[in-house]
């Protein structure tokens, strides 16, 4: 019983924090290959020898690359049978997800009814099944999977008894934190989260799992240096407690301090003997990629990737950069397929969505670049990122007007936006000065032109 509370604990802090860094990590660099750092020239090497295809000759036909399960063999194929390969693998792989996260909505992305109409009836038939074997079943799932509605209604239920452990209380409180944060209610639900705390801390005082919620929670309010506090509170009481040392990295990022948020997650992956926190590999696939270290990213990328241990989100968002290096390097297919496995985890997820849009400009295609964009902005019309892109897009159209509203909503939405970290929202500034520059330039409007030029040549000095 206390293993399985342990791994259940484990396993909780893992799937929110990756939640958490998911919707609110920096849009700006991570959907913008163009912003990835020049590429070395190894790169190519180092994502064929860890990521690439192998034993490409084994696989003839689309019945061959189902059968190794990897729509990745696809690129083994003549081009003109990659997509019909990429989109029944798409399928399957949609199927799974759905039985895997227990969400039947992800049958409709299937594109044939009769595997829509069976997708949904397995769903059903398991959470069903699940609900037999008493509420933790169907919680950890739940959790596991992201379904913050369902584990908050359960967790409800649960806490109408007395309880004599912390443990659901903490569970309550990561819930509603998340369901803050992705429904932009702060106002409602972080006072209800802190409440919980509160209930778990008279409970079980010196249970550092406590205070990494409390840490993660405070994030989400965003107190940043309050979450540093309740993680280092947690750290006091337990010198090797992963998810704090992991999560407290998170929080000096956001606070831009780069070497010790690297430090920490250093620190992390050093207690992790088994490889299971993925969520410090899921940030160190990240930061090392901002910090040059491009071998380094791709291997805790493909930890994350191959791991049995990774929820949904951070497999998504592995793939993701993958996809976005494979694109800075202008191998297109392989960046689409990356990102085609990463819709799959999580069809709307804006970041991936930006990634896409990102990549189609960087091919030449803006009319599709402005289609993604717009599908970002219709997911999160309160992100200044998904504009900037719109305008990026209808700029290279020569749709100069339109760019220039969409570039001027980007710049009114920076300032609040709360998925750009404060150290990066002088980059974002530059950009949509620098597309309102070039659209005016365009448009023979020099007065405009000079007045961007002059804002956007100031955030350098």
């Amino acid at each position: 019983m206390k293993k399985n509370l342990i791994i259940f604990i484990c396993i909780l802090v893992i799937v929110f924090a990756g939640l958490f860094f998911f919707f609110k990590s920096k849009l700006d660099t991570i959907s913008k290959p163009a912003e990835v750092p020049e590429v070395i020239q190894s790169t190519e090497s180092i994502l064929n020898n860890i990521v690439g295809v192998k034993d490409c000759h084994l696989y003839k036909d689309t019945a061959s690359v189902a059968v190794s399960k990897d729509i990745k063999k696809c690129d083994c194929l003549p081009v003109e049978s990659r997509k019909q390969c990429k989109d029944y693998m798409v399928d399957e792989m949609f199927y799974n997800q759905a039985y895997y996260q227990l969400d039947a909505s992800l049958c409709a992305n299937i594109s044939y009814e009769t595997g829509r109409i069976a997708c949904v009836k397995l769903v059903n038939e398991t959470i069903s099944s699940s609900k037999q074997n008493g509420p933790d079943d169907l919680l950890l799932t739940y959790i596991a999977s992201g379904n913050y509605d369902g584990a908050i209604k359960i967790l409800e239920g649960i806490l109408q008894k007395e309880q004599t452990t912390s443990k659901y209380y903490n569970m309550l409180a990561q819930s509603y934190a998340v369901k803050a944060l992705y429904e932009y209610k702060e106002a409602e639900y972080i006072p209800k989260a802190i409440d919980q705390i509160e209930k778990a801390k008279k409970i079980e005082p010196n249970n550092p799992e406590v205070y990494v919620t409390e840490g993660y929670v405070y994030e989400i309010m965003p107190d940043i240096n309050k979450a540093i506090e309740s993680y280092s509170k947690a750290i006091t009481i337990d010198a090797n407690n992963i998810f704090a040392y992991a999560n407290r990295g998170h929080a000096k990022e956001m606070l831009g301090d780069i070497v010790g948020a690297r430090a920490d997650f250093d620190k992390a992956a050093t207690l992790d003997k088994d490889k299971k926190s993925i969520f410090v590999y899921s940030n160190l696939c990240r930061i090392n990629l901002y910090s040059n270290s491009y071998e380094a990213s791709i291997k805790n990328c493909s930890i994350v990737i191959e791991s049995n241990f990774a929820n949904s989100v951070e497999k998504s968002e592995a793939h993701q950069i993958l996809g976005s290096i494979y694109s800075s390097l202008k191998k297109y297919d392989e960046a689409w397929t990356q990102f085609i496995i990463a819709e799959t985890y999580a069809p709307n997820n804006v970041n991936l969505i930006l990634s896409i849009s990102d990549m189609l400009l960087s091919k030449g295609d803006p009319i599709k670049a402005e289609e993604y964009s717009r599908k970002a902005i219709v997911l999160d019309s309160k992100r200044a990122i998904p504009y900037e892109k719109l305008a990026a897009a209808l700029m290279s159209q020569s749709k100069n007007e339109e760019a220039i509203t969409n570039a001027l909503k980007a710049l009114s939405l920076v300032e609040d936006d709360v998925s750009i970290l404060l150290t990066y929202k002088k980059d974002v500034n530059f950009r949509i000065y620098s597309i309102l520059v070039q659209v005016y330039k365009q448009i023979g409007d020099t007065l405009n032109q000079s007045k961007y030029e002059v804002l956007r040549d100031s955030l350098n000095k």
